[in-house]
């Protein structure tokens, strides 16, 4: 890791070409017409609240028993559902959060690669997200996939910053990261397991307990047990009819369980 002091005034104005190349690319489209995705999930964020009703005929969190749906945890659910009490259920007003998430992305990234290489590296990574034409696309629409990758950046530079400052306040901010990224989506505790390991070999370093280690433990328990009520759902869905050579049927067992499925 390469730690050089950069001059304040020239990551300030990198941000802002960051940011003014960013709202170029996706302000145009905040406004665009909903797709299919976004209006199914939309449908969802309007009715019940997540785990109060969780088995109500509009919204059930856990599975949809007509079309298969991820079974992603709750957390992303709740946020939108008091998003759009405040704010409204618009195209634009959708589009806020996850636009916001969009460059917040970006700026992890551009500090990320600023800290593992230099400030030029970090820079043109950033550039290079900013202008992915599968990051603008994502970037308006009300979907997991952006908020994924903040938690995931964000956690990657957290413990980043753990391993070259070795500070106890920011191994507990990203144990709080690692709650957050466990109640928003499932497969967060994959990449949980290769944190951990790196976490292990570093452990008398960073003076890490092991307390840490069995509530780790006990979060990969939880995630099996999911996985496993996730399989015992499929069966009850059109998931069973699908051949079995079909490519999406076996990326599905292998990394999204389920795979999304949209009619």
């Amino acid at each position: 890791m390469m730690i050089t002091k950069v001059p304040r005034a020239k990551v300030c104005v990198q941000l802002i070409v960051l940011l003014f190349s960013y709202l170029a690319l996706t302000v145009p489209l905040m406004n665009k017409a909903f797709w299919h995705d976004e209006i199914y999930n939309t449908s969802l964020y309007l009715s019940s609240f997540p785990i109060i009703q969780p088995k109500s005929q509009g919204f059930n969190w856990s599975t949809d028993w007509q079309r298969q749906i991820p079974l992603h945890p709750p957390g992303l659910s709740i946020l939108y559902y008091i998003w759009i009490r405040c704010f409204g259920d618009s195209e634009m007003s959708l589009h806020i959060p996850v636009a916001i998430a969009g460059f917040c992305g970006i700026v992890l990234l551009y500090f990320l690669g600023s800290i593992i290489f230099d400030n030029d590296v970090g820079f043109i990574s950033a550039i290079a997200l900013t202008i992915c034409s599968s990051h603008i696309i994502y970037s308006v629409q009300t979907v997991h996939a952006i908020f994924e990758m903040l938690l995931f950046l964000t956690s990657a530079l957290c413990l980043t910053c753990l391993m070259v400052n070795k500070s106890v306040k920011l191994f507990r901010w990203l144990s709080i990261l690692n709650v957050l990224g466990a109640c928003v989506f499932y497969y967060y505790s994959l990449y949980l397991i290769i944190q951990t390991a790196i976490l292990w070999f570093l452990r008398r370093d960073l003076k890490i307990k092991s307390t840490y280690f069995i509530l780790v433990l006990i979060l990969f328990i939880l995630f099996i047990g999911f996985i496993k009520f996730s399989y015992d759902m499929k069966k009850y869905s059109e998931f069973q009819n699908w051949p079995k050579n079909d490519p999406a049927r076996s990326m599905e067992n292998i990394v999204y369980l389920p795979y999304e499925f949209t009619r």
